[in-house]
């Protein structure tokens, strides 16, 4: 193990500065978000509205009020940056500076076979980004102790595991690349690390930014038109009770005003401005028996802005695949079940379905069950279907 510690010994100083870095970043960053909770909700609104960006960021899954989503996107950063740089640096300089240094000549005249010569300087590249990880975890978790938040540990220990996991396979690499260089080469390991950087992001962003930007546009497309004609079938089951609904809706323009039929039971409801007439004349204000259920467009436009997008083949079609949360979960389940619309709950999801076929969107569906918000906790389920004819 004399090469071993050697390596540890010389790669002492490199390690507790980086190591010291890092860990004061981190530290700052977690200290400065009791100051900036408060704040934060104005950020989360921010995001929400950068449409396909937030999706492939991840951001549309993260609360920034939150010490979980704070420490995931600002700590993840310094984390995943510096954390990156260290490992790359160290890895690729282990086995080049024997040849700068002119010592490899004189380390392979003791009795040690090469091989055992590489596993020890693998080793002991490991241990310092191994050692490094446990002290920067130790402190994030101290440091959320001491600001007297809840640790978010799943989350926490996911994210280092990630990191770390990220960090030895990019330190195989350079290692590997060390080996074939004659002269000590930190250029090539930062550069290595930026590459690999952008090449993750390119990776995982570029298709998400496709997806999403694809399923908006189609659904942008529809919503434009002068006239649509819509055919919405709704299957609710509330504490054991079904409940069908059935109706068909026409939206168009008059004098520069968006009026909207929506005909049920043979029954025609026509809406404009917030007020609903009837065929005699009579109007009244919009209630939560009566539902303009045309507005489940304009909010399957307003989810497809800034949700994660899942794409698929279904059958011949293409299916964009979306989990609505919170206030948007919410605003779909009280245009679905306006009978329970206030009871509803912003902690239930909503799977939303957008079918296209030849580029064409076809039908919009959706899904979700949970309870509801009364003193029954009355269980409920729904799935819909918007057919665009």
């Amino acid at each position: 193990m004399t090469v071993f510690k050697l390596e540890l010994r010389q790669g002492k100083t490199a390690l507790i500065v980086w190591t010291a870095a890092i860990g004061f970043l981190l530290a700052v960053c977690v200290f400065l978000f009791p100051e900036m909770k408060g704040e934060m909700d104005t950020l989360t609104s921010v995001f929400a509205s950068m449409g396909s960006f937030t999706a492939a960021f991840g951001m549309d899954r993260l609360n920034f009020g939150e010490l979980s989503g704070f420490y995931a996107i600002e700590c993840g950063n310094i984390l995943g940056l510096g954390g990156a740089f260290f490992a790359a640096l160290t890895a690729v300089n282990v086995l080049a500076k024997e040849e700068k240094d002119r010592t490899a000549e004189f380390l392979l005249t003791h009795p040690v076979c090469r091989g055992r010569v590489l596993a020890e300087k693998l080793c002991a590249v490991l241990a310092q980004i191994t050692a490094m990880n446990a002290v920067l975890l130790a402190l994030s978790l101290g440091c959320m102790a001491a600001i007297g938040e809840d640790i978010p540990w799943r989350t926490v220990l996911l994210l280092h595991l990630g990191y770390f996991l990220l960090q030895t396979e990019l330190a195989g690499v350079c290692f590997g690349i060390s080996a074939f260089i004659r002269r000590s080469g930190p250029g090539i390991g930062l550069g290595l690390a930026a590459v690999a950087a952008i090449a993750a992001a390119a990776l995982y962003i570029l298709p998400k930014i496709r997806s999403g930007a694809g399923a908006y546009d189609l659904l942008e497309s529809y919503a434009s038109q002068e006239t649509q004609s819509m055919r919405l079938i709704i299957d609710a089951e509330l504490d054991g009770s079904r409940l069908k609904t059935e109706a068909d809706i026409y939206c168009t323009e008059v004098d520069g005003h968006a009026v909207t039929c929506v005909e049920t039971d043979g029954i025609p409801l026509y809406f404009a401005d917030g007020v609903v007439y009837l065929e005699n004349g009579k109007a009244y204000g919009t209630g939560e028996l009566v539902q303009d259920y045309s507005a489940l467009l304009d909010q399957s436009l307003s989810i497809y802005k800034t949700a994660d997008i899942t794409e698929r083949d279904e059958k011949g079609s293409t299916v964009y695949q979306i989990t609505a949360k919170q206030d948007q979960a919410k605003d779909c389940l009280e245009i679905l079940l306006p009978s329970a619309a206030a009871y509803v709950s912003d902690a239930e999801d909503v799977k939303v379905d957008l079918v296209a076929e030849e580029d064409d969107l076809s039908a919009i569906r959706f899904a979700a069950d949970g309870y509801l918000e009364d003193k029954d906790r009355t269980p409920f389920s729904v799935t819909a279907e918007l057919d665009l004819r």
